[in-house]
This record gives C-alpha cells, sequence and structure tokens, in this order.
C-alpha cells in the first residue's frame, strides 16, 4: 500500500503550522506544506478561518529523505562548532602558557636586575668608603698653610653640597647642581702655588664629573651619570 499525502478540506483564511524538515525552522504559511501529513490539530480560530497545527508523515520517504539531510548537516554543524570550541580552548591554554613563562621572564630579569643594582650600589659604596678614607689620610698629613686649607675646605664643602644632592628628588637638583658649580667656580678661580697645581687641576677634574653625575641624572640619562661617576671615583683615587 503506497504513502500518499494526507487529504483534508483547504479554507481560504486558514493558517498552518508546521516544521520544515530541510531546516528545522518553524513556519506559518497559508497554504499546506508539500509533504505527507500524518496529524493536524486544531490550534485557533480567526477572523477568516482557523490556525492548524501539522505534524508530517517523519516515516514518509520526501520527508524522511529531508530529515536525514537535516539531521546530518545539524551533526556537521555541532562537530564544527565542537571543534572551533576546543581549538579555542587549546589557543587559550598556550596563550596562558605563554603568558606565565614571559611573566616568570621577567620576574627573573626583574631579580637579576635588583642582584646587579645592588652589588653596584655595593662597590659605589667600597669605592666611596675608600675615597673617604684616602681623603681623611690626606687632610691628616697635609700641611696647614692657606692652600691646604682653601683645598681642605673646598673639599669639605663639595662632599657636603654633594651628600644633599645625593638625597634630592631628580625633579629638585637645580638647587644642589647651582650649590656645586658654585663652590666650584670659587675653586676654579683660587690661584694657588705651584705644588699644589696638580691636585687642584685633579680636583677640579673630579668636581667636573661629580657635577656631570647629577646633570646627567636630572636628564634621566642614568647611563651617563653612571659613567661620570666612575670617572669621578678613578679620578679622585688618583688625587
Amino acid at each position: 500500500m503506497g504513502i500518499g499525502i494526507a487529504v483534508y478540506p483547504v479554507m481560504a483564511g486558514d493558517v498552518y503550522r508546521w516544521v520544515n524538515p530541510e531546516t528545522g525552522e518553524k513556519l506559518t504559511t497559508s497554504n499546506p506544506p508539500p509533504y505527507p501529513v500524518k496529524e493536524q490539530r486544531p490550534a485557533g480560530r480567526l477572523p477568516n478561518g482557523d490556525i492548524i497545527d501539522l505534524t508530517l508523515d517523519p516515516n514518509a520517504p520526501e520527508v524522511k529523505a529531508k530529515l536525514n539531510v537535516y539531521k546530518a548537516k545539524e551533526a556537521e554543524r555541532k562537530r564544527i562548532a565542537e571543534e572551533e570550541q576546543r581549538q579555542r580552548a587549546a589557543r587559550e591554554a598556550e596563550e596562558q602558557q605563554q603568558r606565565a613563562v614571559r611573566a616568570a621572564a621577567a620576574k627573573a630579569k626583574a631579580e637579576e636586575m635588583a642582584r646587579e643594582k645592588a652589588m653596584q650600589e655595593a662597590a659605589l659604596e667600597q669605592k666611596a668608603q675608600k675615597i673617604r678614607a684616602k681623603m681623611a689620610l690626606a687632610k691628616e698629613k697635609a700641611k696647614k698653610d692657606e692652600d691646604v686649607d682653601f683645598i681642605l675646605k673646598t673639599i669639605d664643602e663639595f662632599e657636603q653640597q654633594e651628600k644633599f644632592a645625593s638625597t634630592t628628588a631628580r625633579i629638585s637638583l637645580a638647587i644642589p647642581i647651582n650649590n656645586l658649580l658654585s663652590i666650584k667656580t670659587k675653586f676654579d678661580a683660587r690661584e694657588v702655588g705651584s705644588c699644589y697645581k696638580k691636585p687642584k687641576s685633579a680636583l677640579q677634574d673630579w668636581m667636573k664629573y661629580i657635577l656631570n653625575v647629577y646633570y646627567e641624572f636630572s636628564l634621566q640619562r642614568e647611563e651617563n651619570s653612571v659613567r661620570y661617576r666612575e670617572l669621578a671615583d678613578t679620578t679622585i683615587m688618583l688625587f
């Protein structure tokens, strides 16, 4: 016995609600679907007709074929969505791992820089201690004449102003730099005996390098500042 399309009376104002087997979409049409109907149910009244819910016959060959195609498409769509989700999860996991690696590398670099800075500061302090010790020894051995007193007084004044500069914020360094420059200018203008000209020249270079230490630091050129500090330390060690 063959399967045929169900026959039912069609009214001019009737509206039909049914599920398209090709797309799974719920449709509302003014004409019956072109597929065999298994069941129809009244679902309401309209001014010029009825609302009729239709259930297609899933065993009808034409409906079954459309349903199989639709199910295959849905299965493929689901597979693609799951694969995309899996790939996204994999990418997110990889990105998270990369962020963790970068964070660990940044932390290690920061720790290494901190260690290097601590070592540099310790080395500078050691040099400063040697310089202070050498200066103290020089003061003890120096003759108490006018030139020596002037030189030693100038060193004391310059060191005091440098201590002030070393504790001053970068943005406020103009005042201590000007004070250091004033001391150096006065020192440059003072004539000393021939036996003190070489030490005076060395001290003038030292003062010049110290001034550049803070001038470069005020301009955020730390590498230049460190270089001038090394030159100053080397110069004063030869004093």
